[in-house]
């Protein structure tokens, strides 16, 4: 990931599973990997946290005899919207700022960039829970937050929120100015990119000069109805769609 000086480009954030990319990239790789023991996996989801669950289910990928390189080759084939990579390969030649902001874990996520090149540059940071391998090529899934986050929109181990005032933060951006507010006649925004609940906690906290772009049919639409943000909000549902607001809420 790149870590260039800050611009006075616009501030884009997108979720991962089924926004980035056009899947659940820890069920998908479940079902590639050891789809014998979905059924198993599936019984824990009223037992533990789902990152714990991917943390077991990784042990089980490595006591199956699954290598590191064959995790990291699998995602080769995981489902991509080529309109959404264009973009982001566009909006980084333009000086936007990009991150990922992802419930899924730095590993997964470092695999499947990895197989476009130059797409990992696009990024200025991945956040997302720590995947680490260890000597033997187990992958270890931790929590993002170590502490408890105190926030009662997110799960206990990520509130994206928190981690959406951080970016602001480093990027120099007052999350309290309003659109008519602009310093030195130019005000840069927020473009958020997401589909599950957990993307509620961020979205609430953009001002009206930014948007929310929320994939139709899934979690983050329907949350956004009974919760209206501050922020303006774009629906889509295929990458030419993703692409079509994009350039519109960037100005590409």
């Amino acid at each position: 990931m790149e870590a260039e000086a800050k611009g006075r480009g616009n501030v884009v954030v997108f979720d991962f599973d089924w926004s980035l990319i056009n899947e659940n990239s820890d069920l998908w790789i479940i079902r590639e990997l050891i789809p014998d023991q979905t059924g198993e996996i599936r019984k824990l989801y009223g037992e533990m946290h789902f990152t714990d669950i991917m943390h077991e289910a990784m042990r089980r990928v490595h006591e199956s005899g699954i290598s590191k390189e064959k995790l990291v080759e699998t995602f080769r084939s995981i489902p991509f919207f080529e309109d959404i990579r264009k973009t982001v390969f566009e909006m980084k030649a333009r000086g936007h700022r990009l991150y990922i902001l992802s419930d899924a874990n730095t590993e997964f996520i470092r695999a499947v960039l990895s197989h476009y090149p130059g797409l990992s540059d696009c990024f200025v940071k991945v956040y997302s829970n720590p995947g680490v391998f260890d000597e033997d090529g187990r992958l270890h899934v931790k929590y993002f937050h170590q502490d408890p986050h105190g926030c009662k929109l997110c799960p206990k181990n990520l509130c994206k929120g928190i981690v959406l005032d951080q970016i602001a933060e480093n990027e120099g951006i007052d999350m309290e100015q309003k659109s008519n507010e602009s310093k030195k006649g130019f005000s840069r925004r927020f473009v958020y990119i997401g589909d599950g609940g957990n993307d509620l906690c961020p979205c609430l906290r953009l001002r009206d000069a930014d948007y929310i772009l929320a994939r139709k049919g899934y979690k983050l639409e329907k949350k956004l109805a009974k919760n209206t943000p501050r922020a303006n909000v774009l629906k889509w549902d295929d990458g030419k769609s993703c692409r079509d607001h994009l350039k519109k809420a960037v100005g590409l």
